[in-house]
Order: structure tokens, then C-alpha cells, then sequence
């Protein structure tokens, strides 16, 4: 009043509007300095002033911003006992009607509150059609405001305090679920997901993505929320929204309980692609299993747009390597005294906290060496170390640091066996050696009785054991936050990494996605973390041995080059002895178990360039030792070719 020099019951609705803000952001921001000056404790003025411009300055202000705790101010207003006599009104007319209470309908109090003190009027009774058609009309109202109204209006019919008919809408059921949505519409969800094929897991993310959409729906097309009454021009608005669909719209969560940041920001990408493909499931399976007959084609009026298809890319998470190789000697190094600490933590039960060393230290090295998902962590299997067949002598140095770990069927294929280094197999060894006995739980995948490996007293390693209580362990020692550059450091970041590791030192496509367990190599896209300082170095090399080898060939064509061998790749430049079957070594100590081993000065010849060519890929290189790199390469070259 001191600024503007006006009394408050003289200001006008933009002044109101303009003090009170649009949302509880907007007024902190702009009354942030004198909150900070003059409240010695916390405070929400907001509430306060709209109910003075409410009554001071007759403005419907809660019908004009957002973020209003609307049945705080009806009952400051009227007083809590005038609402609770208007709200055991509706109950009444429920409890005569349904077996549900009103409060299992998302919204219908804010919206009776709201409808109030439109009205300026505590009692239900007074309540009028045009009042309803207001609250309905209310442009800022929260997602849920619309059906809520319309149940209003239904109540009240039926109670006879709104005698003619409004909106033109169908009549709806009385009872809404605790998701929002009408009867008719929660049953045919549920009878969807009911016969769905998919993995069981994913239903409740599918149910929450879907059912936001069909509150959309409600909300906006109230006379016509069953997919049997859609016309294709309403599915095309639909796909609309669905393409600029933001986090805390159509929520089931209160107004007053969303965050003040507004609509909170656009989906993903993917998150949207995904939805677009389960309405399209969702439409065309409806109508095969005669759940209802729709009159437009799902794939067509649902197909995902071009631009969200454009920005859906794979983005692996691999941590660096300086990074990995700390958390590798924090889990080789763990000591007694490391899970002492996990006692004093609250989100570490008592039971995990009794976990022996031997046990702790064997789930760090299997998720720090095996490259496994979670799910297939918590359910190896005892016994799951396997030997490796005879190896030749030639063979042995190169099979010592390497054992067989057995994989249990999982959601790619079925179970398998995979080649880590020795690290997990000592340290499993230790942990069967000390594991008490008990007896076999039943496999929630497959069904079978298992005896599990990891299991201390009785009860058996939970999926959140590594993101929530070892992983932060190792990153305590390995002295890491537990949030890089690309995010948190979560359990399947250590499969990103190691796959991407692999991959630079050599392993070839098919074999990784053999030692991922994957049916399609397409998967690896998601895997494999190739930063542009990698990918310029390694074509640089390419590049580089292109051209050496096209301008040897042109001026000594006949000795370079032996009629019995041929080029392998471009990256190698070298040749293979196809009459003896022999084949390159890539650097890495996985892929021998994928190659057969080398016996001619030939194929030594070629280990000796794949090693050098491994190491410009991963070792940064100045120009001058480039230079002697290149000058060996070019003597490998032509001792390969007179040998």
C-alpha cells in the first residue's frame, strides 16, 4: 500500500493477480526481498493475501492463478465447520448411492470448495448451474478440475439442488477409481493389461503412462471418454497433446502437493515414442479382443511424428576410465572397518548391515568384472563358476586369468555362459566356501527351486542392494561422488562400461553381444560409449593405413602381396593365412576364448600390429611418437610380407 499509495480494498484485479503471482513461484520470486528483511521465520503469505483480495477486494482470485490450497481458504474463509457440514452432504448422497466414499474421487473437494466460494456461499444447497459452468470454464484449474465438475454436477442432480440439464454431457458413473478415470474407462484398462503378453514388470509404468493419457481424455472430451466414441479428428488432438505432454499435467497428485515450477518440463523423447506405441497397442488390441469397434485406424492416426523419432538416440553411460579403475580397487580392497559405516546409515537395514565381508566383496567383484544386470546378480545361481575345457599349451598363458561365469535365464535368451577375468571367481569361491546352508527358493523367472549364492540368513540379496547400499559403499572408498558428467552412477552403468572397454580394446561386435547375452547386435548401440576423441583417433590410424597399403600395392604389388592370403580388414592391414585358418588376436584377454590361437611367425606378426593399433586407440599419442608408431608398423609390414 506504502508503494502504490492506495489502500488495498481500491486495487483492481491485475493488481491482485500481479501481488498474489501466478503460481507460489512467481510470488517468491517477486516478494523474495522483503520476506528475506522482515520474517524472521517461514511464513506462506501467499494463502493470506489472496484471501484478503478475496474479501476485501471481491475477486474470485482462486479462480484466476494456480498453486491455491483451495480448501485451506474455503475453510479460513467460511470456517472448517461450515465445509465439513457441505462435504458430509456430498458423503451422504454417496453413501445412499455407492459403496465408495467421496473422497476416493480425485479433486472433488478442491472442486466443491472451489464452486463455494464462487458462489461467496457455504452451503451446498445454494449451489447453481451457473456457478459449476464457471468453476468448469476455469482456464488455470488444475488437470482433474473438469470430471471432478462433472461429478459435482451429477451429485447434485441427484440431490435436486440442479434441476436442468448442462453441458450437454453423457451420463457418466457415479464412481471414479483412485486413478482418475471413470469406472467404464479403469475396467477396460484393466482388462487390457490383463491379457497383455509383455513382461509383468512393466505393467505399472504402462498403466501410469496410459492412464495419464485417458485423463486427457476425460478431462477434455467428458462426453465421449470410451475409445469406441473417438472420431479420427479427436484422435489427431489427442496425439497433439501427447507430443507436448508435460511432466505434472493430468496427475492425480493434489494441486498443493505439485511443485511450483509450473506444467514442469516436456517428456523425453523416448518417453513420448513409448506412449505413442502403447496407445496404438492399446487401440488395436482393444478392438481384436472385442473389447470395443473404433472408426478410424489407430496406426495411422497414432503414428509416432517424424521429429520425436529424430530425437530418440541411444545415450550410454559409461564411466571413465579413471573412474572405473578406482572403483575396481575399491572393490578388490575392502576391508572390515569399510562396512562399519553402513550401520550408522538409515536407508541400510540391520540385516543388510550384518552382511560378511566375503559376501559384500564377492556381489562387488560380480558387478564390478561380470557385466551382468541386476536381476541376474541377485539370482546366480550356487555353483555358477564353470571350468574351462583343457587348455592346449599354447593356450595356457592366455586362458590363466580367465573363468566361465554361468548367467541364469533372463529376459534376452536363456542361460548361458560368459568369459570374465579370475577376479569374481576367487572371491565367489571364498563366499561358497563360508555361505551357511539353507534351503532353495523358488526362481521368480523360471519357476524352479534354486539354491541362490548370494543369501545371508535365510533371505536372499533384494534388486536395490547395489544402487542404494554398495555402490555408494565403493564410491566412499574409491573417495567418488556418486553423480558424474552423465549422471548417477547406477547398477547398469557398470555393464555400459564394460562393454564399451571391451569394444576399445579390440573385442568384435558379434562376440560382445554374445557376452552380453543379447539376441540382436542392435542392442549395442545402447552399450557402447564412444567419445569423439576415440572415434578421431581411431580413423585417423584407419585413414593413415589406407593409405600406406594402397601405395605399397601400387609399387610393389606382387611382393607385398602373396596370392594365398588376403586383406582381412582395413583397420589391421594385415593378411590372414586362409589355407591354415588362422585368425587375428584382437588385444584383449575375452576375445582368445573367441579366436583360435596363432602358431606361424605370420600371425605373430599380426598380434605384434593389432596390439600397437589397440594402443593408439586408447593411449593419447604426440605427433613425434605417432611418427615412430607408423615407422614400426611399416617394418611389421614388410617383415609380414616377406615371411
Amino acid at each position: 500500500m506504502h508503494v502504490r499509495q492506495t489502500a488495498m480494498w481500491a486495487w483492481d484485479k491485475a493488481t491482485w493477480v500481479e501481488i498474489v503471482g501466478y503460481n507460489t513461484q512467481h510470488f517468491q520470486d517477486r516478494h523474495h526481498a522483503f520476506l528475506a528483511d522482515w520474517l524472521n521465520v517461514t511464513i506462506n503469505l501467499r494463502p493470506c493475501i489472496m484471501n484478503c483480495a478475496y474479501l476485501f477486494g471481491e475477486i474470485d482470485i482462486h479462480l484466476l492463478v494456480t498453486d491455491c490450497d483451495v480448501v485451506g481458504s474455503a475453510k479460513r474463509i467460511f470456517g472448517k465447520q461450515q465445509v465439513w457440514i457441505a462435504e458430509g452432504v456430498l458423503e451422504e448422497a454417496f453413501k445412499e448411492k455407492t459403496q465408495w466414499s467421496y473422497l476416493n474421487i480425485a479433486g472433488l473437494s478442491s472442486c466443491l470448495c472451489l464452486a463455494l466460494l464462487r458462489n461467496r456461499n457455504p452451503q451446498v444447497e445454494k449451489l447453481t448451474l451457473p456457478v459449476l459452468k464457471q468453476v468448469y470454464a476455469n482456464p488455470v484449474g488444475f488437470a482433474g478440475l473438469q470430471p471432478a465438475c462433472v461429478q459435482l454436477y451429477h451429485i447434485l442432480r441427484r440431490l435436486r439442488i440442479v434441476t436442468e440439464a448442462a453441458f450437454g454431457f453423457a451420463p457418466l458413473e457415479l464412481r471414479v477409481r483412485k486413478d482418475g478415470l471413470p469406472e467404464p474407462l479403469g475396467k477396460l484398462l484393466d482388462r487390457w493389461l490383463a491379457k497383455y503378453q509383455g513382461r509383468k514388470s512393466a505393467q505399472p509404468h504402462m498403466r501410469s503412462l496410459l492412464a495419464k493419457m485417458l485423463r486427457y481424455v476425460v478431462a477434455t472430451y467428458p462426453n465421449r471418454i470410451m475409445p469406441s466414441q473417438w472420431t479420427a479428428n479427436m484422435a489427431r488432438r489427442i496425439a497433439s497433446a501427447i507430443s507436448k505432454m508435460r511432466t505434472n499435467e493430468w496427475t492425480i497428485t493434489p494441486p498443493n502437493q505439485l511443485p511450483a515450477t509450473g506444467p514442469g518440463k516436456e517428456y523425453a523423447a523416448s518417453t513420448k515414442a513409448y506412449l505413442f506405441s502403447l496407445i496404438r497397442s492399446f487401440l488395436n488390441d482393444g478392438q481384436d479382443y472385442n473389447f470395443f469397434t473404433l472408426t478410424f485406424e489407430p496406426d495411422s492416426a497414432f503414428r509416432t511424428p517424424r521429429n520425436i523419432l529424430n530425437a530418440v538416440k541411444p545415450y550410454p553411460k559409461a564411466l571413465s576410465d579413471a573412474n572405473w579403475e578406482k572403483l575396481e580397487q575399491a572393490g578388490m580392497s575392502l576391508t572390515q572397518e569399510d562396512l562399519l559405516s553402513l550401520r550408522e546409515q538409515a536407508d541400510v537395514s540391520a540385516h543388510e548391515a550384518s552382511y560378511p565381508l566375503t559376501l559384500v566383496r564377492a556381489i562387488a567383484l560380480v558387478w564390478l568384472f561380470g557385466g551382468l544386470r541386476t536381476d541376474e546378480i541377485v539370482r546366480l545361481p550356487l555353483g555358477c563358476i564353470r571350468p574351462l575345457p583343457s587348455p592346449t599349451e599354447e593356450e595356457q598363458d592366455l586362458w590363466q586369468h580367465v573363468c566361465l561365469l554361468h548367467v541364469p535365464v533372463n529376459k534376452s535368451c536363456g542361460e548361458f555362459d560368459k568369459p570374465v577375468e579370475y577376479y569374481p571367481a576367487e572371491a565367489i569361491q571364498a563366499w561358497e566356501a563360508e555361505r551357511p546352508a539353507g534351503p532353495q527358493r523358488v526362481d521368480e523367472t523360471t519357476g524352479e527351486l534354486v539354491d541362490f549364492l548370494f543369501e545371508w540368513e535365510g533371505r536372499g540379496l533384494i534388486k536395490t542392494y547395489l544402487n542404494r547400499v554398495l555402490i555408494p559403499l565403493l564410491c566412499r572408498k574409491a573417495q567418488l561422488d556418486t553423480v558424474d558428467e552423465k549422471g548417477p552412477i547406477r547398477s547398469h552403468r557398470a555393464r555400459v562400461t564394460l562393454a564399451t572397454r571391451y569394444y576399445k580394446a579390440g573385442l568384435g561386435l558379434e562376440e560382445l553381444r554374445l557376452w552380453l547375452g543379447h539376441l540382436s547386435i542392435l542392442n549395442l548401440r545402447y552399450y557402447l560409449d564412444v567419445d569423439d576423441d576415440w572415434l578421431n583417433q581411431s580413423a585417423s590410424v584407419t585413414f593413415y593405413a589406407i593409405r600406406r597399403r594402397a601405395h605399397q600395392v601400387v609399387n610393389r604389388p606382387s611382393e607385398l602381396v602373396p596370392t594365398e592370403y588376403a586383406l582381412e580388414d582395413a583397420d589391421s592391414n594385415l593378411s590372414v593365412a586362409v589355407e591354415n585358418e588362422e585368425e587375428l588376436i584382437p588385444d584383449n584377454f575375452l576375445a582368445h576364448l573367441f579366436f583360435k590361437p596363432q602358431r606361424s611367425k605370420r600371425a605373430f606378426i599380426s598380434a605384434v600390429h593389432e596390439s600397437i593399433t589397440a594402443m593408439q586407440r586408447n593411449v593419447h599419442l604426440s605427433s613425434e611418437e605417432l611418427r615412430i608408431v607408423y615407422e614400426f608398423k611399416d617394418l611389421l609390414e614388410k617383415m609380414n610380407a616377406h615371411s
